[in-house]
């Protein structure tokens, strides 16, 4: 199947989000441990309609799972993205399954573009990344690689913002009320130990698995599962409860955008702080490389929009600015930290609508 015919074969299958859903996803990307009633009240429908649309959302392949925006470097892990090009005699996709087994590897894209893939990778020091990168080249030959390493994340979204108005922290602070002692306390305890790293693992997968159960995987009580979730949250280990969409399901076309501001002296922490304000823009960073700023953008509808998009944002304000662009076709893996607990599957995304507790 050539890449038009991938495309086409996508677009055939997008789903046509009303104006209600994209809200809905908003409010599930900005805080998906809000109640349905509480999401039914900021969109002023019934819990019960709120259900029917999450499940309908996932049924559409929309709405991947539940899952969390974790904050690495808290515990011990950079970031870099790693695009991969000149795959000689070897099949993308065959290719692009190999590296998702690495568990330093996050999120696999394959595109189109300034790479054949796109690949999102953490590490705890140079030293294991070039380890990951060296076992790369044997396995597949002589690739092209090229490595942005991440300094500063401006913004980390799965959405764009349907619901601006909205801040989930004014809506959701059940988990994060405490005493001003206890908030103390969590704040020195930040370190975080195996069994941590299990939760933080179940809640990537679904973070909507009650306590109880995580407890019987990690042997502590489901109270003791809440605490360490709450300090975690405290210490901004956990930066919030977000989703795992398929943006081309949703109809949104997804490019990555490479932007060069070396020879425009433009300084790029202004830009990656402008260009996080869009709400098209989904993830921005600054970072070591090639290139000087890495955007994530989403935009609805056809590849010409998306270039009057990146026309607003960038080349009618900025000039000398180079833009390489990489649009994704697909994602063959998406985390938010390494596997930390592989024995753990989640259940089917059947029914979202029963509230899962303590």
């Amino acid at each position: 199947m050539t890449v038009i015919q991938k495309i086409w074969a996508k677009r055939e299958k997008v789903a046509k989000l009303t104006t209600s859903e994209k809200k809905l996803l908003s409010i599930l990307d900005k805080d998906s441990w809000l109640t349905l009633r509480e999401m039914g009240r900021l969109l002023n429908i019934s819990a019960s309609t709120i259900n029917y649309r999450i499940s309908k959302l996932i049924r559409l392949g929309v709405l991947q799972r539940l899952s969390i925006n974790v904050n690495l470097e808290k515990i011990g892990y950079n970031v870099a993205f790693v695009g991969i090009n000149n795959i000689i005699n070897e099949d993308v996709s065959e290719v692009a399954e190999r590296i998702s087994e690495d568990n330093n590897v996050l999120c696999v894209h394959r595109g189109i573009g300034r790479y054949a893939l796109l690949t999102k990778v953490c590490y705890k020091d140079f030293s294991e990344l070039s380890d990951v990168l060296e076992k790369w080249k044997n396995n597949l030959g002589d690739v092209f690689m090229e490595v942005f390493l991440v300094t500063d994340i401006y913004k980390t979204s799965a959405f764009p913002d349907f619901f601006p108005e909205l801040d989930y922290k004014v809506y959701r602070q059940a988990y994060t009320k405490v005493s001003e002692k206890d908030q103390d306390k969590a704040s020195r305890e930040t370190k975080v130990d195996e069994k941590d790293l299990k939760i933080l693992t179940i809640l990537d997968k679904d973070n909507w698995t009650r306590f109880k159960e995580i407890g019987e995987y990690v042997n502590l009580s489901a109270n003791s599962v809440f605490f360490r979730i709450r300090k975690m949250i405290l210490n901004q280990i956990i930066k919030n409860f977000t989703i795992v969409i398929d943006p081309q399901k949703a109809g949104f076309t997804e490019v990555y955008l490479f932007i060069d501001t070396f020879r425009s002296q433009l300084n790029s922490f202004e830009l990656a702080s402008k260009l996080a304000s869009d709400l098209n823009v989904v993830f921005v960073a600054t970072g070591i490389g090639e290139y000087s700023v890495i955007v994530r953008v989403l935009v609805e509808g056809p590849l010409r929009k998306l270039h009057r998009k990146v026309e607003e944002l960038i080349k009618r304000k900025y000039t000398n600015i180079g833009i390489k662009y990489f649009i994704a076709l697909d994602t063959c893996k998406n985390l938010a930290l390494p596997d930390f607990f592989p024995e753990f599957t989640p259940r089917p995304p059947i029914n979202y609508g029963k509230r899962y507790s303590m």
